[in-house]
């Protein structure tokens, strides 16, 4: 008789059911999600609708061309000739007719304008013929929007601005403040031949002098502005100051009086400051001002509670901030460190602005370690070609 094996039981099967619930929790979350891609895009959704939706803001649902008409706006720039029209594939097309200098100055603010309403530029190429230099840039915005400008650029202009674009990084400038009171200051400079920025107080008595000396050497000038300080000292009570407490009028009038001391500048940078930097009233009838003139503005940043920097690159004024004070304290090792400190800025960052006196240790260090930029690979550059 043959004997009985026992009889197994049979184990269930598990994995069907496992994969059946993987199924079902994929088929749900895709079924969520693309109900979610339906309520993004305005069309009908079952589950989304139940939640209210973020509008946009009427900046980020600006079209792009508006965008970059505002930016010309704001920099004051007037092109030779401008043109648009939409293709096939509903892509804006704008062709913009202006110069080497505006298209320097328009550059940076626009980028910074398109990465604020996160559009992306996803190409920009450069060409060149005999008589122009075209710059292409190709935008897509958030939305979906898209965005094609060619900037164009007559050849033979202002040779300064390319070369401003060929040294686009590891630039240094060095601004060389009160100047006006003395020849020996403004020929010590001129004779080291070296594209420094010559920042001349207003009222000085040799203001003009200093003015002419400095642009038959092309050096570049600009108008170191009296602003008030917070400690009260005598300074305070000098001629052509800037003082927190004056109304309106009184202020344009005194700037009005101080630009035209000063021939030939580009910029202004001031002149203490500690109490009306971080004033915005005051400080915002100044820029305003200036970008007239379609001048730059330099913080010397006397004061960490400024607010010129900050407002004037919201007013689209061209503008930088000091850095490094080269000469705190009147000794070589000090300043040799401090102009080091300069450099290793400029090649981390791309720029980098100090400010000096025209003391005759300050001149001397300068001439002695100024070569040694080349180590660093720094480019020493006027100050509007750091201003963004």
């Amino acid at each position: 008789m043959k004997s009985r094996r026992p009889r197994l039981k049979h184990k269930p099967d598990v994995f069907p059911k496992t994969l059946l619930i993987i199924l079902i929790i994929m088929a749900v979350l895709s079924g969520v999600g693309l109900d979610y891609m339906n309520w993004s895009r305005g069309k009908s959704s079952y589950i989304f609708s139940l939640f209210p939706k973020k509008e946009p803001s009427p900046r980020e649902i600006k079209a792009l061309g508006e965008i970059v008409n505002d930016q010309l706006r704001l920099l004051s720039i007037s092109p030779v000739s401008q043109d648009q029209f939409w293709d096939s594939d509903d892509i804006h097309h704008l062709m913009i007719d202006l110069s080497l200098e505006d298209y320097v100055r328009i550059q940076d603010a626009l980028e910074r304008e398109l990465y604020d309403i996160q559009a992306s530029i996803i190409k920009k190429e450069e060409h060149q013929d005999e008589a122009k230099l075209y710059y292409l840039w190709q935008v897509k915005g958030k939305d979906g929007q898209r965005l094609s400008v060619l900037f164009s650029c007559e050849r033979k202009d202002l040779s300064e601005a390319a070369k401003k674009m060929e040294f686009s990084k590891n630039m240094v400038a060095i601004i060389v403040d009160d100047m006006g009171y003395s020849m020996k200051a403004i020929q010590d400079v001129c004779d080291m031949n070296l594209p420094l920025t010559v920042a001349v107080i207003p009222h000085s008595p040799l203001a003009k002098q200093t003015a002419e000396i400095a642009r038959r050497n092309s050096l570049e000038i600009i108008l170191h502005l009296p602003l008030e300080s917070v400690n009260g000292s005598s300074e305070n009570e000098m001629k052509g100051i800037v003082l927190a407490n004056m109304s309106s009028d009184e202020i344009l009038s005194t700037l009005e009086d101080n630009l035209a001391q000063v021939p030939y500048i580009k910029g202004v940078n001031n002149h203490m400051g500690s109490k009306v930097t971080k004033n915005r009233r005051v400080m915002r009838l100044i820029l305003q001002r200036l970008k007239k003139d379609n001048l730059y503005f330099v913080d010397s940043l006397t004061t960490g509670d400024s607010v010129a920097y900050s407002l004037a690159q919201r007013m689209g004024l061209p503008t930088a901030e000091r850095e490094i004070f080269l000469d705190g304290e009147l000794n070589e090792q000090y300043i040799t460190r401090q102009l080091e400190d300069l450099f290793r800025s400029a090649r981390k960052n791309g720029t980098s602005v100090g400010i000096c006196h025209p003391n005759t240790l300050t001149i001397q260090t300068l001439k002695k370690i100024l070569p040694r930029m080349q180590k660093y690979q720094c480019e020493l550059v006027p100050a509007s070609w750091v201003v963004r």
